[in-house]
C-alpha cells in the first residue's frame, strides 16, 4: 500500500483584484457608441478569464436597473459598454453605474463611473458677450452644459448658411472650447449647431453677431 502527501492551498476568502477607474471625477456619456470605461490595478482581469458575466448596472427614471453588458478589452485599457439597450430619456441626465461580475464563483462589485445621459439643452448668448468674435483672426468660444460630454459634433453657418470649419474640444465635463476660423470671413450673424450622440437633432444656439472692430469680452453661453 502507498500513501501519497500533497500540500492544498488553505481554504479562504476570494481574494477580489483590486479593479479601480483610471480617473474616478471623469463623466462619460452613455448613448455613446463604443463607449470604454478605463480602469487599472488588476492584468489578471484582461489576461484570464476570471472575471467573468460583467455587466455595468445602472438605474432607470423609473428606477427599474439596466444591466450593460461589459467586455474587458486590453487594447482600449478598459471595458467596453454595450449601449445599443439604452435609449434617450430612460435615464436621469446624471447617473453613475457599476461595474458587476464574478471573479471565479464569487459575485464582484468593481469601480463605480459618472455618466451622464444628454437631452436638448436651450443655450442663451450673455448680452456682454455680444461682440466677441471679430472677422481676420481665429477665435475661441465656450459652450457650457452638463450634457457636454456627450457633445460629438459641433458646427457653424455664415449669415449665407456656408459651414465654418469650426474645430472644438471638451475642456471640462460641462464646457466645451470651440475654435473658428475668420479670416476670411465677413462681418454678420453666425449660427452654432451642437450635436450629440443619440439625438437625431442638434441643439441650435442662438445667432452670434460677428464684428469687424475689436470689442474685449469672452463669449460666454449660459444654459436657460
Amino acid at each position: 500500500m502507498s500513501v501519497l502527501v500533497t500540500g492544498l492551498p488553505a481554504i479562504e476568502a476570494a481574494q477580489f483584484p483590486p479593479l479601480r477607474a483610471v480617473e474616478p471625477e471623469q463623466v462619460f456619456c452613455l448613448q455613446r457608441s463604443g463607449l470604454a470605461l478605463p480602469v487599472e490595478g488588476a492584468p489578471l482581469v484582461f489576461s484570464t478569464g476570471y472575471m467573468h458575466d460583467v455587466v455595468l448596472h445602472v438605474q432607470t427614471k423609473s428606477g427599474l436597473a439596466i444591466d450593460l453588458p461589459a467586455t474587458a478589452d486590453a487594447a482600449r485599457g478598459g471595458f467596453v459598454i454595450d449601449t445599443l439597450p439604452v435609449h434617450a430619456g430612460e435615464l436621469d441626465t446624471g447617473v453613475t453605474g457599476t461595474l458587476h461580475g464574478y471573479w471565479g464563483f464569487q459575485a464582484f462589485d468593481g469601480p463605480t463611473f459618472q455618466l451622464q445621459s444628454p437631452h436638448s439643452v436651450k443655450w442663451v448668448l450673455a448680452s456682454e458677450d455680444a461682440n466677441a468674435l471679430i472677422v481676420g483672426r481665429q477665435d475661441t468660444f465656450h459652450l457650457q452644459s452638463e450634457t457636454a460630454p456627450c457633445v460629438d459634433q459641433v458646427t457653424m453657418k455664415d449669415q449665407r448658411g456656408k459651414p465654418l470649419k469650426a474645430t472644438w474640444k471638451l475642456l471640462k465635463a460641462n464646457q466645451l472650447e470651440v475654435e473658428v476660423p475668420l479670416k476670411d470671413e465677413s462681418a454678420g450673424p453666425v449660427l452654432t449647431l451642437v450635436g450629440q450622440s443619440g439625438l437625431s437633432k442638434p441643439d441650435e444656439v442662438p445667432p452670434a453677431n460677428v464684428f469687424r472692430g475689436r470689442t474685449p469680452g469672452p463669449l460666454r453661453l449660459e444654459r436657460r
